[in-house]
């Protein structure tokens, strides 16, 4: 059997997943462990994963949320219910200062890539007014509160890409 370079074996890596369960892809996957080369491509695509997914990982510092809070300013109520948790849990949360846990983490980070995707969209003075008041588009809900769910958060985007690109 022939022993494949690094670079060879990340190509047939890629090809063995198009081939999934197939009897090419069981002969390309051996190949490749012959190789040696498949902790190096694991690490190589673990370099790869975007810093924002392993920060929400291991949680945000509670600085993310304070900054958010502050540049949006509305209510503790709005950002629990955002963020699915009560109003007291992130008081003390921000009084003890500790990394989020990762699904408000996760939350943050949505809503942080819709606020810079409206800013983008319609600039950085109007983002915030926009985020925060009713919208005929969404039947009247502000878009900041349908950012509790995934559903809503598309449904957001969706609209920011319509005002982005001119699409009526």
């Amino acid at each position: 059997m022939r022993l494949l370079s690094k670079s060879l074996c990340f190509t047939a890596l890629r090809e063995s997943v198009l081939l999934a369960g197939t009897r090419q892809s069981q002969e390309v996957q051996g190949k490749i462990r012959a190789s040696g080369h498949l902790s190096a491509y694991n690490r190589h695509m673990a370099e790869k994963m975007p810093a924002s997914v392993r920060n929400v990982r291991r949680g945000l510092p509670l600085r993310e949320l304070t900054s958010l809070t502050s540049e949006l300013k509305q209510p503790v109520e709005t950002w629990s219910k955002i963020l699915g948790i009560s109003p007291r849990t992130m008081l003390r949360k921000r009084a003890r200062s500790s990394r989020l846990d990762t699904n408000i983490s996760d939350r943050i980070e949505r809503v942080k890539r819709i606020y810079a995707l409206t800013q983008d969209a319609i600039g950085h003075d109007k983002a915030g007014l926009w985020l925060t008041r009713p919208n005929r588009v969404l039947h009247g809900q502000i878009p900041l509160a349908l950012l509790d769910t995934d559903a809503g958060a598309q449904m957001v985007q969706e609209e920011l890409y319509r005002i982005r690109y001119g699409i009526l």
